[in-house]
């Protein structure tokens, strides 16, 4: 995130449904880009979701905001923003690109709620 970027969290959301806080950054500051780690590594059954949200101010409350009246859009710069969360995994040593990337089910269609027209 940059300067309106307010708070960061991630959890993961184990099969069970049971979610975990892996990271509370309840006041985030443009200028701590650190890398956090975890006390003790954590090991993932599969079907782990990892959860990313952030937290942005685009109000002139916000004291680091450039410009509250302006439409703030995905970017690069600084004066526009972004929210990315990062993190590391390890695998087995006889881990395959497959075995971690393969391709998903394909979901079963949504039912229309347009009187049975899809």
């Amino acid at each position: 995130m940059h300067v309106r970027g307010k708070a960061f969290a991630m959890q993961v959301k184990l099969p069970s449904g049971e979610v975990k806080e892996l990271l509370s950054v309840p006041h985030y500051d443009f200028n701590w880009q650190l890398t956090y780690r975890l006390k003790e590594p954590i090991k993932l059954p599969k079907g782990s979701q990892v959860l990313a949200t952030g937290w942005f101010d685009n109000s002139p409350n916000n004291k680091f905001n450039p410009d509250a009246t302006q439409v703030v859009k995905w970017g690069d710069q600084s004066w526009e923003e972004m929210m990315i969360g990062f993190f590391n995994v390890s695998v087995p040593a006889d881990t395959t690109i497959m075995d971690v990337m393969r391709p998903k089910k394909k979901a079963a269609p949504m039912p229309s709620s347009a009187g049975g027209l899809e």
